[in-house]
């Protein structure tokens, strides 16, 4: 229960923090706008940085053993740099780099410290109650108390109970090559559709509250619990293909079945790469992970702002079921109760 306490607080507060301020959140966009800040800047440089933070983190911690410690030392880092922004909008860059060490020493507590048939219902119940706490935050307009309350949730990772990774050699986990590609797919193509998509649902007055995206995620972190990941990672690219076929014949349903999509594929790729990870590489395989993500989301929105063209429904639909296809016939990643104690002992072989 220790274990399970402490994984909520590091995805509630990373999440929390990520969707009111720097991931796109009300914060930053009011930042930008009464900053007078160029958005394209301020974000590439968030991402290009959280970027580099993860690629050093994958690399590197792996070899530290005090990671909670490090995560709360990142963590104070970040409430500090984020009212840096306020005075020098630029420090966005070291935002993005301390949340990229952040990241990856959550997911190698989640995949070291959580059992694999818990991770689903704990991720799920985590940033449902981040959605929930966006949709408090968007309730202000003030730049300074929407700064503030955006980091009060990094403040929680302070009370979580330090614990010591035993730190051990492993090799890399090859199946991973095989989850890679289809969520670099999917972040992509989402990204890209839904900027496209989105100024059509608004325009029509439809929107999916906050509400219907936290208990799409529960049921999404139930399912990875009980049924595995992979169906849950399959359904989310048929949701999302779906989506865009129907659109625009039928808005609403298209709006809904993107929501649905993201909140089923961002259960799956939050938690695959602590499934596929070895005793002792963790970080290796989560900063992987999230470098596929991170690097899709960049890229697609690099793609948005320099081109303006209108993505081919066929073949967005063919990368995607190919990714679904991908997935499905790769080896479900979740390791059997019966089999994760040998795993934590150092001897589970893939």
């Amino acid at each position: 229960m220790r274990y399970e306490a402490a994984a909520f607080i590091f995805i509630f507060s990373l999440g929390a923090f990520l969707l009111s301020f720097p991931n796109f959140g009300p914060a930053s966009l009011r930042l930008i706008e009464v900053k007078n800040v160029d958005p394209y800047m301020f974000f590439s440089y968030f991402y290009i940085f959280h970027i580099l933070g993860i690629l050093l983190s994958a690399l590197l911690l792996d070899r530290v053993g005090n990671r909670v410690r490090l995560a709360k030392a990142a963590a104070a880092l970040l409430v500090v740099l984020s009212a840096l922004t306020f005075a020098a909008p630029s420090a966005i860059f070291a935002v993005g780099f301390a949340a990229g060490v952040y990241v990856v020493a959550m997911g190698s507590f989640l995949a070291r410290f959580v059992e694999p048939w818990k991770r689903g219902r704990i991720f799920a119940l985590a940033a449902s109650f981040a959605n929930l706490y966006l949709f408090f935050v968007c309730t202000f307009e003030s730049l300074e108390l929407l700064l503030t309350i955006s980091v009060v949730p990094l403040l929680l990772m302070m009370a979580a109970p330090e614990v010591r990774f035993e730190v051990r050699r492993a090799e890399i986990n090859r199946s991973i090559v095989k989850f890679l590609l289809p969520v670099f797919v999917f972040y992509l193509l989402g990204g890209i559709m839904y900027g496209d998509m989105e100024p059509v649902f608004r325009e029509n007055g439809i929107e999916v509250h906050v509400l219907f995206y936290a208990a799409a995620i529960l049921l999404a972190g139930y399912l990875y619990d009980t049924v595995g990941g992979k169906p849950v990672s399959v359904v989310g690219m048929l949701m999302l293909s779906l989506s865009f076929l129907l659109f625009p014949i039928s808005l609403t349903l298209s709006a809904y079945l993107i929501q649905s999509a993201y909140a089923f594929i961002d259960v799956f790729a939050m938690l695959v790469w602590a499934d596929l990870s070895r005793y002792g590489s963790e970080a290796m395989h989560y900063g992987a992970g999230m470098l596929s993500i991170t690097s899709a989301i960049l890229l697609g929105f690099a793609l948005s702002q320099f081109f303006s063209f209108q993505l081919n429904t066929i073949l967005a639909v063919l990368l995607l079921l190919f990714s679904a296809f991908l997935i499905g016939t790769a080896r479900e990643p979740f390791i059997p109760p019966e089999e994760y104690a040998r795993w934590m002992r150092g001897r589970w072989v893939q």
